[in-house]
């Protein structure tokens, strides 16, 4: 985690008070890690929940793949966003600013199904004051330590639980 999200929040603040109406779900790691199963459930929590918005902060940039494979592996994961009623793609953005988007957002939603030592994402929502849905997979559950509603990616249904 960079240092930017330390103490982003004084110790005297509700955190609520600086979260977004209507909800604001950000997905903010690389596009293969089961972007995909949100998009897919988006449209159900946006049912559920009416106005809730998702925000993608997400590119395979970040690992200096060039714009062309970029747009090659995950262009139409990318359209699909921009399609999507309620979803808005950002990409990747520096990390000051990151922070700032965060502090609006209701609630991270990893639906992640590769097994992490942990999850600087998760970690970066923590500090950021978002509630968490996560995967009960590898090391999440210990990463989040109770500060997370984990889901068993068995079905993407599991993610309506967002909503609860």
């Amino acid at each position: 985690m960079t240092p930017c999200f330390a103490n982003i929040f004084s110790d005297n603040i509700s955190l609520v008070s600086h979260k977004s109406l209507p909800l604001i779900i950000a997905y903010t790691r690389t596009p293969f890690r089961k972007l995909d199963i949100l998009l897919k459930a988006f449209p159900a929590i946006r049912q559920a929940v009416p106005g809730t918005r998702l925000k993608v902060f997400s590119t395979i940039k970040v690992h200096q793949i060039d714009d062309n494979d970029n747009q090659l592996f995950f262009g139409q994961l990318y359209r699909q966003c921009q399609e999507t009623k309620g979803v808005e793609y950002v990409g990747s953005i520096p990390q000051p600013e990151l922070v700032r988007q965060l502090r609006s957002v209701a609630v991270l939603a990893y639906p992640n199904t590769y097994l992490e030592t942990s999850s600087i994402a998760v970690m970066e929502a923590m500090a950021s004051g978002c509630p968490i849905v996560t995967s009960e997979l590898a090391a999440l559950p210990e990463t989040t330590a109770g500060f997370a509603r984990l889901v068993s990616m068995s079905g993407v249904e599991n993610l309506a639980l967002i909503t609860n």
